[in-house]
């Protein structure tokens, strides 16, 4: 939680600066993060199998400030998907300059920060971080933050969003997205409200999140959808667990709920000298109108640091669709072999990788 939010405000103290760079305070970053991956879609009848090498969200990014004084800083960053298995499949972002989180803004050491661009919302942000198998096969947005087809853990462009100063361990952000900037659809827009928390003396850390879809554009005077999720995280030694809930709700159906559900996430990692044993189970309801459409995934994996910067990794995941359900495990950004086979399908997944950050 505390990198997410670091990232997101381009902390006013950046990194060693870049000497090929005319501003002293670019820095350069990015993570390559890829895997080999075996991929049964689970099909009841006539299941397949096939292979894959999956990118994985790597990416490549540039950032830095300028100190303006009196505590004020002129802040920047231009991140872009970069796409290290050569995926050319439709949907796939990884062509376009600046694809993710990219924003200029102001930054104040006792005001907080404002930034305009493209960026996560801050519903996002607040619980990213309790996804052990984060931007993998196992991701746990397979389940999470999904209604009728909408995402509510996604990155949004034309967001201007703002984040206080922590205070006694408090961070709070707010987030407006204009979805539509044409005057015949100017009702079409979205907020994201965070609140986070981070423990001083004890290693704890909790989130409130709220994200509100108006769509009045799309679906009719007065439609909208709102998600409203709730995580936390306790340290004990080397243990550390983690927990989600999560409840979508719209109204579509003539002013009834069409699409809303309830979801649950748990994670736990046990670190083992310079590895970790990692778990994770989610869990999503059935739509209000959809009968069994449920579905629950569970996840066992193991990461071993051979640096600071360099991971390797393997899981193994599986994905039970009920009767009414067609979820898939996760595809990234990227896309990928299509993993669901259907209402009632099993998918699952090997996945072996390799991630460096620098």
């Amino acid at each position: 939680m505390k990198k997410s939010l670091i990232s997101l405000a381009v902390a006013a103290a950046v990194a060693a600066p870049v000497a090929a760079f005319a501003d002293s305070n670019v820095v350069v970053y990015g993570v390559a993060n890829v895997s080999a991956d075996s991929v049964n879609n689970g099909a009841v009848v006539n299941g397949v199998t096939k292979a894959k090498i999956s990118s994985n969200t790597s990416r490549l990014g540039f950032k830095g400030n300028e100190d303006l004084g009196d505590g004020l800083s002129a802040i920047w960053q231009v991140e872009s998907l970069i796409s290290i298995d050569g995926n050319t499949s439709a949907g796939n972002v990884t062509s376009t300059f600046a694809s993710r989180n990219t924003f200029a803004g102001l930054s104040s050491t006792s005001l907080g920060t404002v930034i305009m661009g493209k960026h996560d919302t801050p519903y996002k942000i607040a619980t990213r971080a309790y996804d052990v198998f984060g931007d993998g096969i196992a991701d746990n947005r397979a389940l999470m933050g999904t209604a009728g087809g909408a995402s509510f853990d996604g990155r949004q462009a034309n967001v201007i969003a703002y984040i206080s100063p922590v205070m006694a361990g408090f961070t709070g952000i707010a987030g407006f997205v204009q979805l539509s900037e044409s005057p015949a659809v100017a009702k079409g827009n979205a907020f994201s409200l965070a609140g986070m928390y981070k423990g001083t003396d004890l290693p704890l850390t909790a989130s409130l999140s709220y994200e509100e879809h108006i769509l009045d554009f799309a679906l009719g005077a007065g439609a909208k959808e709102t998600a409203i999720k709730a995580g936390a995280s306790y340290a004990i030694d080397a243990l550390t667990v983690a927990a989600v809930y999560e409840q979508t709700q719209d109204n579509f159906l003539a002013g009834a709920d069409q699409f809303g559900h309830k979801s649950v996430y748990a994670s736990a990692k046990y670190a083992i000298g310079a590895g970790a044993i990692k778990a994770a189970y989610t869990q999503v309801g059935a739509q209000k109108t959809v009968a069994n459409s449920g579905a629950k995934q569970w996840t066992l994996g193991y990461d071993h640091g051979l640096s600071k910067r360099t991971t390797v990794y393997g899981l193994y995941t599986k994905l039970n669709n009920n009767a009414g359900a067609v979820y898939g495990l996760f595809a990234g950004e990227t896309g990928g072999v299509a993993s669901s086979g259907g209402a009632n399908s099993a998918p699952s997944a090997f996945s072996l990788g390799v991630k460096h950050s620098f």
